[in-house]
């Protein structure tokens, strides 16, 4: 029995009607569309699946936009958005069957969703709200005289979709050869017009020569096909690699290249094929960024995000196309352990909540899975650390779990040192200055001649210089002579850094060096470096050579004991700073630290808190509470009082059974390796170097992401090259 119209006919959308492909089709027309679609397929097959209709509408769809000459997403998102809107269709018609639901209610929503169906199905790949902004890469931008027409679809849609000339069909293919060369894809160069024939252009509605599939190249495309068919092009996917690395020009890199193939009878006057210009730099560094992005593979679920933001001065255009510099706040994610760059994104605000919804977002935008991650770390800012609204809280109730908060222990080792010279030398002005006498005279203090300084004794530290920066390393030397009262005549040439309020260790190098070259240093000078040599550069060392989370307590303990031969006063300024990021003391850390102690009495006490916690289990998400400290304790694990203090498991060990930690406990069993983080958020500040570079160098945050991931894979390919020996052949 053959279908009724009135059988056929959709209480939501009407009758199916075919899409003719005037205009770009709105969801209601890619709905009547679909049941047409479908309509037609049960001809032929009794129950047709709704894939079978989905691919087939797709396929419509980017006819259509073809025609439009818009670039539109890929087959499968566009089969993905069909799916996503037919569920919500089948369930206004799964309500619109039910006798339970409010008519009143029902009828309000049924009409929200017509009413939005008459919106443009948008499939676009350049989501840009506004074109004068537009961030995407060049094959994604919409074309400067299809903008108009998109805008209007968009809108008010009273335009259609018009024939193409022959004219701009030509430029379109030779555009697009330009932007692919046959023998960079690895395609023969034989087949390269074979291809151009066989390119789906814009359909047309005038005379059959306006877009012909007879195409032929033009005389200048067949020479340039000849040419690469003898000399196949260079990648050159090393070079831009190791150009974005060093950070020199286009035609820098062009011209030494081409130089050095000159000088290897490569290139000559015979042959100028293989000439390296800057177009081809530019082009290879660009291909290269975009492969590393679309190549970034998160291979395992990720167990923690290390994240730290900074406000950069950002090159960005205007509405008029022209270049400007404005201040942009930027967070950089890293995963460890390894440090593995994640990417950086841009907030709409500097607070805590915006930062945590901007995170969660980036990471489910690029498909990771968040559900292993047991640890977030972070420096110790009010923003990022606030007991009820802090980033690391946010993020843990999105999660739905708590984590180990590891906060940069270098910050915590580094405030002390601030307040201790704010409280006795007065407070900074600005990013680089001071209002105090020893301060004032921290600016210039290198150029003043070493004397001979009374020595001040200290522990001996032994560290592995390579793993070291210009800064750290002078602050190793700096501290090996005050302590044994003798100045090298290289040292005393040596710049200690620049000074900046974000950086204290360069601080540290400066009061030091002012330190060896003043006749008679005054009781408050002192009091610093002997602090500074004491307690900073001691406890910035243990943190430095063991960075793992598991030994972050003992260094906490460490800062409280070296810090007491303080005066009391400046002692108590000290402890309150410590007890305000005594994060490491928390019991989740200090547990963790205890069961990777090497003494076994230690690892039992710890294993048997583990089993407490678990029995006096929270049913709600705990809150990050920091305890009080006993600043007289002798041992690590006696810092804060045990009897007081709200045991909480360490998130690292709630996969183990709790028979196993039984076992443990009883000596019968070893604990089992567990991931090791870092506690302090170094290779994030690096991070943020490079973003604060990329920032100020091109446009855009894809544009920003290549280039770092580009300077990432170079220091991987070539981390250091001093000498022959150093070059990795790859």
């Amino acid at each position: 029995m053959a279908s009724t119209r009135q059988s056929t006919l959709c209480p939501v959308f009407g009758e199916p009607k075919e899409h003719i492909g005037s205009n770009l089709p709105t969801y209601k027309q890619v709905m009547k569309h679909f049941l047409f679609v479908k309509l037609q397929l049960k001809k032929t097959s009794y129950n047709p699946p709704l894939h079978a209709s989905f691919k087939n509408v797709a396929t419509h769809l980017l006819q259509v936009w073809q025609k439009a000459s818009i670039p539109s997403v890929t087959s499968d998102r566009i089969i993905a958005m069909l799916k996503a809107y037919h569920d919500k269709y089948a369930n206004i018609l799964k309500t619109l069957s039910s006798t339970s639901i409010k008519k009143e209610t029902f009828n309000k929503k049924l009409d929200e969703f017509k009413q939005k169906s008459h919106e443009l199905f948008d499939i676009s790949a350049c989501k840009c709200v506004s074109f004068s902004k537009c961030s995407c890469r060049k094959e994604k931008k919409v074309p400067l005289q299809e903008k108009p027409f998109l805008l209007d679809q968009r809108s008010e849609r009273k335009m259609a979709i018009g024939s193409v000339d022959v004219q701009e069909s030509n430029r379109m293919i030779k555009k697009l050869m330009r932007s692919q060369p046959s023998t960079s894809k690895g395609i023969p160069a034989s087949q390269s017009s074979v291809r151009v024939k066989n390119l789906a252009l814009p359909e047309s509605s005038g005379d059959s020569d306006s877009c012909s599939s007879d195409y032929e190249p033009s005389s200048s495309t067949k020479r340039r096909i000849e040419r690469a068919e003898t000399n196949p092009a260079l990648e050159l996917k090393s070079l831009a690699i190791l150009s974005d690395k060093t950070g020199v020009s286009d035609r820098a890199a062009a011209t030494i290249a081409t130089v050095v193939l000159q000088e290897a009878n490569v290139v000559g006057e015979k042959d100028e094929s293989i000439i390296i210009d800057r177009h081809k730099i530019r082009r290879a560094r660009k291909r290269v960024r975009q492969e590393l992005q679309e190549n970034l593979l998160i291979e395992k679920p990720l167990e923690s995000i290390y994240f730290d933001g900074r406000k950069d001065l950002t090159k960005v255009t205007d509405g008029l196309g022209h270049l400007q510099l404005v201040r942009e706040e930027h967070i950089s994610l890293i995963q460890e352990p390894g440090a593995h760059y994640i990417g950086h994104l841009t907030p709409d605000s500097g607070t805590s909540k915006c930062i945590a919804s901007t995170i969660i977002d980036f990471l489910s935008s690029k498909e990771v899975d968040t559900s292993k991650v047991v640890a977030i770390g972070c420096d110790g800012t009010p923003v990022n650390t606030g007991l009820k609204g802090g980033v690391i809280r946010l993020i843990e109730e999105k999660l739905g779990r708590p984590v180990h908060w590891f906060v940069c222990l270098l910050h915590a080792n580094e405030l002390p040192l601030r307040h201790l010279i704010h409280a006795i030398d007065g407070k900074t002005t600005g990013p680089t200055t001071f209002t105090g006498k020893i301060g004032k005279q921290l600016a210039d203090c290198e150029k003043n001649e070493v004397i001979d300084f009374e020595p001040i004794q200290s522990e001996n530290i032994v560290v592995d210089q390579d793993i070291l920066s210009t800064d750290q390393k002078y602050l190793l030397m700096i501290y090996l002579a005050v302590s044994s009262g003798i100045c090298p005549q290289n040292l005393a040439k040596m710049k200690p850094g620049k000074i900046h309020h974000a950086r204290w260790l360069t601080t540290a190098n400066r009061i030091l060096r002012l330190y060896i070259s003043t006749v008679a240093p005054s009781e408050s000078l002192k009091i610093l470096v002997q602090y500074i040599m004491k307690v900073y550069i001691p406890v910035w060392f243990k943190v430095k050579c063991n960075p793992s989370a598991d030994q972050g307590a003992k260094h906490l303990h460490q800062l409280i004991l070296k810090s007491q031969f303080l005066p009391e006063k400046y002692r108590t300024i000290v402890n309150k700073v410590i007890q305000n990021n005594s994060y490491f003391a928390h019991s989740e850390n200090l547990l963790l630290a205890m069961i990777h102690d090497s003494n076994a009495v230690i690892r039992k006490l710890g294993i048997c808190k583990i089993i407490k916690a678990r029995t006096e289990g929270q049913t709600s998400l705990r809150q990050f509470k920091l305890p009080k400290l006993l600043f007289d304790a002798q041992e690590y694990h006696f810092m804060i009082n045990w009897q007081t203090t709200q045991l909480a498991e360490p998130s690292l060990t709630k996969h183990l059974s709790t028979d196993l930690l039984t076992d443990i406990q009883r000596g019968s069993a070893d604990l089992p390796p567990l991931t090791s983080f870092c506690n302090h958020t170094q290779a994030v500040e690096r991070c943020i170097k490079m973003v604060t570079d990329a920032s100020s160098t091109v446009v855009g945050m894809e544009a920003r992401d290549g280039l770092i991931r580009s300077k990432l894979e170079g220091r991987k390919k070539l981390p250091r090259f001093e000498t022959k020996r150093d070059y990795l052949f790859s």
